[in-house]
């Protein structure tokens, strides 16, 4: 069986009000790579907040947004180190 040819990530384009979010989101990525330990803070509670409601928009149930964020948290930690 063939695999299937790995696509590189793009980041979601989002119209609307939520742009200021996703742009409040990139500087604090940006940030954290600097090594501000207060954007990180601020980066995991803002993406937190963004991510809950766009799994309450989609109805998905808070035991599935935890574990995917669980999972997103230390795919984060181990690109950061």
């Amino acid at each position: 069986m063939a695999r299937a040819k790995a696509v590189p990530w793009q980041p979601p384009v989002i119209a609307g009000s939520k742009g200021r979010e996703v742009t409040q989101l990139t500087e604090l990525l940006g940030r954290v790579r600097s090594g501000d330990a207060q954007a990180r803070d601020a980066l995991f509670t803002a993406a937190y907040a963004e991510l809950h409601r766009l799994a309450r928009a989609r109805l998905v149930t808070e035991r599935t947004v935890q574990r995917d964020w669980d999972k997103a948290r230390l795919i984060l930690a181990e690109t950061l180190r």
